[in-house]
């Protein structure tokens, strides 16, 4: 049989003015990228333990509304009030974590700064599982939210830094998958656990996170290189990528840190243009994303269910969402590379607007004009269903994905910290009052306000953001430029 061979160039890097540099492959030769894409995956495991959390307060707040003292450790139900403490505290936490710690990434490297942080992540879990006081549940929320907020700002940094150009979408995406079976994990286990189990569990992968990634996966190539570390960023991309034969791709990365190798603070961000730009770009996407109010529904899910007035099981529903979360992101995973980042959040945009002036109009349509809605009263957990598998293509992952590639390397830690400080501002205000305006004004309000922030992010993205698919660092920056 005769067989067939080509000659394959390899996308290694960029020189120091932006171009592409490519290398002849001597013979028949296949690119062996397992242990990248592992270290990927080892490196979300602390990012699944902390999304956990998010979906954690949906069946938590069923357990601690409960009269039963065997079901609510706190022996009596918690209140509207608590309950709003209990699911945004998380976001509080968040929005401030990378404020405090941000710029610790660029001092002891974004390998160490991220198992610095799981630590506390488990303690605080652990500390839930024996609590009996609300106070206690209040300090260890915020706590595990602000670790939260670091390991949101730091992840996509180091997955961004240890990917090659070609693969970097696909690569920074997974980030999200693994968000998104964190959220799914909790709502399997919620219904079937108990309070202290549940929470151990989500501690798990935070342990698993902290032996691995400690022991098997290297620091970033491009951080090390920064602080002046080549001899060992060598060593490190050798192994990330499997070979020994890294010398152009290493001496490409010497060349772009070597530009921006001044490290710069977080103020400096307001004084560089193309930082300024890259975060105005990363507060409209986080606004488009929280906004669209996906964290208030992932919290409140079992009581819009239960307003909806859905027959089917709350169970069955809950766990659909996460499936069809989780289902989502994979199709974005697939399509970030070969439809680029402006098309596919475009698209997920629209689709996230439909379904909201759906749900809107729907609740409007039952609850303030009073219509008999019982034939259609299917459309409520479907058009839910609908908007968090289109949010879950675009508008929810990618985000984290553009932030990871727009700023430039000098202000990249501070840039991705900022932009996750903003991002949980919005979720924390989405998700607190979501449940005070649900009680005060009705549903329907809830889902009209989400309506027109998400098309006045869509114009935004429309607008201002830039397609970065397969653009090396230096092409991305001359983008900002114009």
């Amino acid at each position: 049989m005769e067989q067939r061979y080509q000659v394959v160039y390899k996308s290694v890097g960029e020189n120091i003015d932006g171009k592409l540099l490519l290398k002849k492959e001597d013979g028949p030769q296949r690119k062996n990228r397992t242990f990248l894409y592992l270290s990927a995956v080892i490196a979300n495991l602390f990012v699944f333990s902390v999304s956990s959390l998010f979906s954690w307060s949906s069946p938590a707040i069923e357990k601690l509304t409960s009269n039963s003292s065997d079901i609510n450790p706190l022996g009596e139900p918690i209140t509207a009030v608590q309950e709003s403490w209990i699911a945004s505290l998380l976001q509080l936490g968040a929005a401030i974590g990378p404020l405090l710690f941000g710029k610790i990434s660029d001092i002891i490297g974004r390998k160490k700064t991220l198992l610095v942080m799981a630590v506390p992540n488990v303690i605080c879990l652990l500390t839930i599982c024996y609590a009996r006081s609300i106070t206690i549940f209040y300090i260890c929320r915020f706590m595990n939210g602000l670790v939260t907020g670091m390991a949101f700002a730091i992840t996509p940094v180091y997955l961004s830094e240890i990917a090659e150009v070609h693969n970097r979408g696909a690569i920074s995406n997974l980030m999200t998958f693994f968000m998104n079976s964190g959220v799914l994990f909790s709502f399997l286990l919620g219904p079937f656990c108990s309070l202290k189990l549940l929470t151990f569990f989500c501690a798990l992968p935070s342990i698993l996170f902290i032996i691995l990634f400690g022991m098997f996966i290297p620091e970033s190539p491009k951080f090390l290189v920064s602080v002046h570390k080549e001899d060992e960023a060598k060593e490190g991309l050798k192994k990330l990528r499997m070979t020994k034969d890294v010398n152009d791709e290493f001496k490409a990365i010497l060349a772009s840190i070597g530009a921006s190798k001044h490290q710069k603070g977080a103020l400096e961000i307001f004084k560089d243009a193309r930082s300024r730009k890259a975060l105005i770009i990363t507060i409209g996407l986080m606004f488009t994303c929280q906004c669209s109010g996906v964290n208030s529904v992932i919290s409140y899910l079992d009581t819009i269910f239960k307003v909806s007035g859905s027959t089917l099981p709350l169970y069955f529903l809950t766990n659909a969402v996460a499936v069809i979360q989780v289902v989502g992101n994979c199709i974005s995973v697939v399509l970030i590379e070969k439809l680029g980042r402006r098309l596919l959040i475009l698209t997920s945009a629209v689709c996230v607007l439909m379904t909201e002036i759906t749900l809107a109009a729907y609740f409007y349509l039952r609850d303030v004009q009073h219509y008999n809605m019982d034939a259609i009263s299917w459309l409520p957990a479907g058009s839910t269903i609908a908007f968090i598998f289109a949010i879950s293509l675009g508008v929810s992952p990618l985000p984290f994905t553009i932030v990871g590639e727009i700023f430039p390397q000098s202000t990249k830690a501070s840039g991705a910290a900022l932009g996750c400080c903003v991002l949980f501002i919005f979720s924390f205000a989405v998700t607190f009052t979501f449940r005070v305006f649900m009680s005060l004004y009705g549903i329907a309000i809830c889902f009209s306000l989400n309506t027109c922030f998400v098309f006045c992010g869509m114009l935004f993205i429309y607008f201002v953001l830039p397609e970065t698919k397969g653009k090396t660092d230096s092409e991305i920056q001359k983008l900002l430029t114009k």
